[in-house]
C-alpha cells in the first residue's frame, strides 16, 4: 500500500518502516555489543554471558529478517523508484548487499554456536574441530563489519537526498501519521 497526502509525500507502510528500523536498531546493537566484548572484556564469566545475550539477539535478528522478507514479498509496499540509472542500480544493489550479508551474518553467527556454552546452562552440541569453528568466527566478524560499512553508506545516501538533493526519499522510511497501513 503506498500512502500519499497533498504533498505528494509517499512513504512505507507502517510495517515496513517498523521492521526496517528494528533490524537496523538490532544490528547495530549487536555490532556494538561484540565491539566492546571482544576489544574491552576479559576473559571470563561476564564476557561469555554478553555473548550469550549477542546470541539470543541474533536468534531474534534471524526471525525479523524472515518477517521482514516475507513481508517484503507479499504485503509490503512498492514505491516508484527515486532515482534512475546508475544511481538506481546502485541503490538496488546496496539493499540486496545489506539483505544478503544480513542473511550470511546471521546463518555463520548459527554455524559459530558449535560448542557454544549458553549463560552457563546449556553447552551447545560441538558440530566441527575449533580451528573450524574459529574460521567461521572470523568470516562471521568480516560480514558484520561489511554490514557496518554498507549501513553506513546506506545512511549517508539517505542524508544526501535530505540535505543535498532536497528529495523526499528519506521521509518514505520515516514513522510517522502519514505512514498507514
Amino acid at each position: 500500500m503506498i500512502i500519499e497526502d497533498a504533498e505528494e509525500r509517499i512513504t512505507y507502510d507502517r510495517r515496513t518502516i517498523l521492521l526496517h528500523w528494528i533490524v537496523a536498531g538490532t544490528i547495530t546493537f549487536m555490532w556494538l555489543l561484540a565491539q566492546f566484548n571482544h576489544n574491552f572484556l576479559p576473559k571470563g564469566p561476564l564476557r561469555t554471558n554478553l555473548w550469550g545475550v549477542h546470541v539470543l539477539v541474533g536468534l531474534m535478528l534471524a526471525v525479523l529478517i524472515v518477517c521482514r522478507i516475507g513481508w517484503r514479498l507479499t504485503h509490503g509496499a512498492r514505491l516508484p523508484a527515486a532515482e534512475h540509472g546508475v544511481r538506481h542500480a546502485l541503490a538496488v544493489a546496496v539493499h540486496y548487499a545489506l539483505y544478503l550479508l544480513t542473511i550470511a551474518v546471521v546463518l555463520l553467527g548459527l554455524a559459530h554456536l558449535s560448542g557454544f556454552p549458553l549463560f552457563g546452562v546449556l553447552k551447545l552440541p560441538t558440530l566441527w574441530q575449533k580451528p573450524l569453528n574459529h574460521a567461521i568466527g572470523e568470516w562471521h566478524g568480516l560480514a558484520a563489519n561489511a554490514i557496518a560499512v554498507v549501513a553506513v553508506l546506506h545512511a549517508l545516501a539517505a542524508l544526501y537526498h535530505h540535505y543535498v538533493v532536497r528529495d523526499r526519499v528519506l521521509l518514505r522510511m520515516i514513522p510517522g501519521p502519514r505512514s498507514r497501513g
